[in-house]
């Protein structure tokens, strides 16, 4: 009868404990097996575009840009544009997605050069805020944090190398045009992950970083399967800026920190040419010219915002990170 009762009372005690250890979250977004998008209470009988994206901001808190497709691929509050050399290159597609109802798929085929610079690109450009405002990062950024996940073709291969050298460019940072530069930042998909810098005074060798590369400790490209990319980013113009980032495979809980180099420019600029300028991003695929690889890739979810926490939160569906250790009681 007493080992009845004991168990029942520790039955009991995990009830009412359990809960209280486990928080519920209030902003987790749907999962990616939503039917049906999850909206706040409206006394209104519809809802605009514009009504729309407004919401999907303020219903996360800390979020500057959440381009996760829901309402399209260009807008406010969305991206300025795309650059593609067809509207089935950069689409809204509803499978795969890894969060919401919404994914993008991007194509780029040999070929495809929709600036004609003799490179290939499907590319979304120029984060805008809700009026219109194209979001801009420069020595006032201080620091952001940006998530996305990427699902590469199960087939993926890296590009070949082109006369101006091998890159594969997912997610960048591009700086003043005048500057006529790579990117100050940028993420690559090749045959495995990696983040580039070319960032600093760029008219001075010792005062800027050229090229340089930093593989993720794990690198591998997860073919077929989402992965979920957290960056933190301190922009500076000098060695005081900094990048960390962390990765999650699709399946599972949590994140794991896989590159943080300190002590680094993030922003470029000329000195010849000024002050540091105003910096975008674009975020697709861009690539040097290929005869034969077509690249096939969906992205989704690309929240730009103040904490880990917050972009987490808005850019991915609910996962568990939390292990529950309990005591064991013997009878």
């Amino acid at each position: 009868m007493f080992k009845k009762l004991a168990v029942i009372g520790i039955v009991t005690i995990l009830y009412l404990i359990v809960p209280i250890i486990l928080p519920y979250n209030t902003n987790a977004k749907p999962s990616k097996f939503a039917t049906t998008p999850i909206l706040p209470i409206s006394t209104t009988s519809s809802l605009s575009s514009t009504n729309l994206q407004v919401i999907g901001v303020l219903s996360s808190p800390g979020i500057s840009f959440s381009g996760d497709w829901e309402q399209g691929l260009i807008g406010n509050g969305n991206w300025l544009g795309v650059q593609s050399v067809a509207s089935d290159r950069f689409q809204r597609v509803t499978s795969p997605v890894r969060q919401g109802q919404y994914a993008a798929r991007v194509e780029v085929r040999p070929g495809d050069d929709p600036l004609g610079l003799s490179t290939e690109r499907a590319e979304v450009f120029r984060m805008t805020d809700i009026n219109g405002n194209e979001i801009e990062e420069n020595e006032s950024s201080g620091i952001q944090y940006y998530a996305f996940s990427v699902r590469l073709d199960p087939n993926w291969q890296s590009p070949e190398p082109g006369s101006s050298g091998l890159w594969s460019i997912i997610f960048q940072l591009h700086g003043p045009d005048n500057l006529k530069a790579s990117p100050s930042f940028s993420i690559h998909a090749l045959d495995h992950f990696e983040m580039w810098l070319h960032s600093g005074d760029l008219d001075s060798p010792t005062n800027s970083l050229r090229w340089q590369k930093y593989p993720f400790s794990n690198s591998n490209l997860n073919r077929g399967k989402w992965v979920d990319i957290v960056v933190k980013i301190k922009f500076a113009k000098d060695f005081t800026g900094s990048v960390d980032v962390w990765r999650r495979d699709e399946g599972q809980g949590c994140f794991i920190q896989v590159l943080s180099v300190k002590d680094v420019p993030t922003l470029q600029y000329k000195s010849s040419l000024g002050g540091v300028g105003n910096h975008c991003w674009k975020h697709g695929l861009y690539r040097p010219s290929q005869t034969t690889i077509t690249n096939i890739l969906w992205l989704d979810g690309l929240t730009r915002g103040d904490t880990f926490d917050h972009v987490v939160q808005a850019a991915f569906p609910s996962e568990v990170c939390k292990e529950i250790y309990l005591p064991l009681v013997g009878f």
